[in-house]
């Protein structure tokens, strides 16, 4: 690389290094007018054709949850 090229970059980064950064941003205040977020919005989980025959809903690999918890074994 060019050596200018790299001791430029090495000035930005300490220019950009001493100045103060701005806190984060909430999404509540950047949402549109008229409109407020929703933080307890409720979920429906219904079950699919394969949970309605016995496998579980989550199927989670590390906890042996490939069946649901009352049948331990396939339909």
């Amino acid at each position: 690389m060019n050596d200018d090229y790299i001791a430029r970059k090495e000035r930005w980064a300490r220019k950009m290094a001493s100045q103060p950064t701005a806190p984060p941003e909430r999404s509540a205040e950047r949402l549109p007018p008229g409109q407020r977020q929703v933080t307890n919005f409720p979920t429906l989980d219904l079950l699919g054709f394969w949970e309605l025959r016995g496998y579980s809903n989550t199927a989670d690999p590390w906890t042996n949850g490939r069946f649901a918890p009352n049948s331990g074994t396939p339909p």
